[in-house]
């Protein structure tokens, strides 16, 4: 009796079990015959029952009954997540399946509709739809659709996403400049954080991670970032400036020189390099100046004429390099100016140490003038040329001239 009683027992669980299973088969034999609209509802019920929710064949079957459902205009309005569904049902029956029953598995057709198939065609499905939701400025979606594709590239053994340029590196990058458009630096800074760890080779991820740690006034691990991405990419023009910039910020003036020569080092034709050293020099000699240590302004002055010669050989028509060379000319006649001032009108030779002196101006001067006229012709409207342009002529009593950019300047100082 007590016999009869067990088997009844495993019997009737057997039963339930298979009532349970029925949900699978039904969604089966309703997707094989086009009936989507059943086809749904019963692997719908599957998927919520505890019985059969882990079961690889209700994964395999849901993951092709979403893949018709958003692949076909006919069924797409049936569910606006099929997309999503459908590769969930993939990356867990990959997961399930111990004995990859499902893995390769081929239509009646013979065609192949394996969960490895469909893990790759609904994974570039969806990663079509996370650049939509970009696009459309839907970033919480964005990211949904990206976090799913990070889930789906482990479980594709065959590394068909791999071959077709679509890699977990590929997917956080993507991750973070969604992150970044959403305005999150937080997920935009972990997400970054994991490329520069892996050292991946794209220079935008350090600039972009070094510019939201300057913002954060992070100077000092903004420079750490910079530094690597200038190991990986020793040439790359955008990370050597970034670089200097921060040198500049830090206010490290050793440091900016020292990368700054290197630079030029490197590309000694660069005219951005040339002219940035140029106007170092030019800075550190207006602060000799200030302090009346004329020997060594004068000192950095003949290393700024250096740089902004080159420039201007390099490049004719630069008018900062123009402009910034006549203006230290024109600086140059100031101690020559006061040294005419201090004499003695008395001394005997008054006349002859003025006409020697004023000779001696006129000639720094002039050496300003054909970089000023240049200027002046390529930008006739800029305020700093035109003032400059104007004290050449006023010096050199050309008063023609002089008149007409006295009236130029004053024009432009009414349209502040």
């Amino acid at each position: 009796m007590k016999k009869t009683i067990i088997l009844s027992l495993a019997m009737l669980l057997g039963s339930i079990g298979y009532s349970q299973r029925v949900n699978i088969e039904s969604a089966i034999t309703y997707f094989k015959n086009g009936e989507m609209v059943e086809a749904k509802e019963k692997i719908d019920k599957a998927f919520l029952n505890t019985e059969t929710a882990n079961d690889p064949r209700m994964w395999y079957f849901r993951g092709r009954i979403y893949q018709r459902i958003y692949g076909s205009s006919a069924f797409t309005k049936m569910d606006t997540e099929a997309v999503e569904k459908s590769l969930v049902g993939y990356i867990n029956c990959i997961n399930t399946d111990i004995k990859k029953k499902f893995e390769e598995d081929v239509d009646d057709a013979g065609n192949a509709c394996g969960s490895a198939v469909g893990l790759v065609n609904a994974g570039f499905a969806c990663y079509n739809e996370a650049y939509k939701a970009y696009e459309r400025k839907d970033y919480d979606m964005a990211m949904k659709y990206a976090d799913l594709l990070l889930r789906a590239i482990p479980v594709d053994n065959a590394k068909d996403f791999a071959k077709n340029n679509l890699t977990e590196n590929s997917i956080i990058l993507f991750s973070s400049q969604v992150a970044m458009a959403a305005k999150d630096n937080t997920k935009a800074r972990q997400y970054l954080q994991k490329l520069i760890d892996r050292s991946y080779k794209e220079p935008s991820i350090y600039i972009q991670m070094e510019q939201m740690q300057l913002r954060s006034e992070d100077t000092s691990n903004a420079l750490k970032t910079i530094e690597k991405g200038r190991e990986l990419f020793p040439e790359n023009g955008d990370l050597r400036n970034e670089e200097l910039r921060i040198y500049q910020l830090k206010g490290d003036l050793t440091g900016l020189m020292d990368k700054l020569n290197k630079s030029i080092e490197s590309e000694p034709d660069n005219v951005n390099y040339i002219i940035t050293r140029a106007s170092i020099f030019d800075n550190i000699k207006v602060k000799y100046i200030a302090e009346k240590k004329q020997r060594e302004a004068d000192s950095m002055a003949a290393l700024a004429e250096i740089d902004y010669k080159k420039c201007v050989e390099l490049n004719p028509n630069d008018t900062y390099a123009l402009y910034s060379l006549g203006a230290l000319y024109l600086l140059q006649a100031n101690p020559i100016i006061d040294k005419i001032n201090q004499l003695n009108e008395k001394n005997k030779d008054y006349l002859t140490k003025k006409t020697e002196l004023s000779n001696q101006r006129k000639a720094v001067i002039m050496k300003a003038k054909p970089f000023l006229d240049k200027a002046y012709e390529l930008q006739p409207n800029d305020k700093d040329i035109v003032n400059a342009t104007f004290q050449m002529y006023y010096q050199l009593e050309i008063k023609d001239k002089a008149d007409i950019l006295r009236k130029k300047k004053a024009d432009l100082e009414k349209k502040k």
